[in-house]
């Protein structure tokens, strides 16, 4: 399990140094700026939400992509190291249950019964959020592909006309809805 986190995170970590474009001059790094075509940001996008949105310019989404993907992997991943940490642990209750067979109490019986139905309640709970964590990185990698295929997310930003806008309002904090005309 823990091989195909590292493998997971070392992809990831090449794929952002890739959509990043840099390259080392002098004793430092020096970012491009060179325009990505569109084709080139689908790419990025389907292996990995978010880099191709990133490459061309729309910062938010793309950033906003990129780490709910990697917040909803990363659960996924440790919800499913969690379920089978709780698999083993009631294949151990269960072991010491059917062990009572060979002889034992009936006290000791109601409670290693206990105990196992403790562990399959823990077990369920675990699966359902290992589910849900792969329904929501499953769920956020269509909306990427969408975005990227049929909503025009790797287009180049436009100069929006109509924007929110933080701004002041007596002392709290509010939005303006700013129009630009040309």
């Amino acid at each position: 399990m823990w091989r195909l986190q590292r493998i997971i995170v070392a992809a990831g970590l090449v794929l952002l140094l890739m959509a990043t474009g840099s390259t080392a001059q002098g004793g430092g790094f020096q970012l491009k700026q060179d325009q990505v075509s569109g084709t080139q940001a689908r790419l990025l996008s389907v292996l990995y939400p978010g880099l191709g949105q990133l490459a061309v310019g729309h910062r938010q989404r793309g950033t906003a992509m990129i780490v709910g993907h990697t917040a909803f992997l990363v659960a996924w991943l440790s919800s499913n190291s969690d379920f089978g940490t709780h698999e083993d642990q009631f294949d151990l209750e269960s072991a010491r249950y059917l062990s009572l067979r060979e002889g034992g109490s009936f006290e000791d019986a109601t409670e290693a019964w206990r105990r196992l139905s403790d562990r399959k309640d823990d077990i369920d709970q675990a699966h359902t959020t290992r589910v849900t964590f792969a329904a929501l990185t499953a769920i956020l990698y269509g909306y990427n592909l969408v975005d990227v295929f049929l909503l025009g997310g790797v287009e180049p930003p436009q100069d929006r006309r109509m924007s929110l806008s933080p701004r002041k309002i007596g002392e709290a904090p509010g939005l303006a809805l700013v129009a630009r005309w040309r």
